[in-house]
């Protein structure tokens, strides 16, 4: 799920045109967190195998987007019908400025990743139970909706002009808004 977040987060902060925030980076490296969390516990019945914890936390901009074996590892079974969807992930990912990933996401991938390598004097079974509970999924999820839902009510809040710029009117389909805008600078 972590792929279809990352593609529709990337075409949203498109249509927005606008790079994700601090609060969009914090989400998305708790989904990170809990795609392995819920890897180590579920799947591989909490062995410790930190491949499985780079992979979780490999998204970012990468200069060369093209495919290639690094890549395949971070996409983990992700499956798209096009180079697209990556691309839109990877220009979601790179600063407005230059050639570099968008300041603060190193930053906040590291810190999540961190709380899975603080182990102290326990063991890694004990850890996973402790980050368990002190990272439920439940909790997650809830968080996950309340962004999306802020999301699409900033979608919905797009002035006229950008609205008609994209082809679509809120509350008119694509069709009729194309009609609407023929209509509006047809002369006579």
């Amino acid at each position: 799920m972590m792929p279809d977040f990352l593609v529709l987060s990337a075409r949203i902060a498109a249509l927005l045109d606008q790079k994700v925030s601090r609060q969009w980076m914090d989400l998305a490296a708790l989904f990170m967190f809990q795609a392995a969390l819920e890897q180590y516990v579920h799947k591989l019945n909490g062995a410790l195998d930190l491949s499985e914890l780079d992979a979780a936390f490999a998204w970012g901009w990468v200069v060369d987007p093209k495919p290639s074996n690094e890549r395949d590892e971070v996409l983990n079974g992700f499956e798209s019908s096009d180079e697209e969807d990556l691309n839109e992930i990877n220009e979601m990912f790179r600063s407005m400025d230059q050639d570099a990933e968008i300041e603060g996401w190193q930053a906040t991938r590291i810190r999540y990743k961190a709380r899975f390598l603080a182990i102290g004097n326990k063991g890694w079974t004990e850890h996973l139970n402790e980050l368990t509970k002190e990272f439920p999924a439940r909790r997650f999820e809830v968080t996950l909706l309340e962004y999306l839902d802020n999301v699409f009510v900033q979608i919905q809040k797009r002035p006229v002009l950008v609205q008609l710029e994209h082809g679509e009117l809120q509350g008119l389909s694509m069709s009729e808004t194309a009609d609407l805008l023929q209509r509006a600078f047809a002369t006579r």
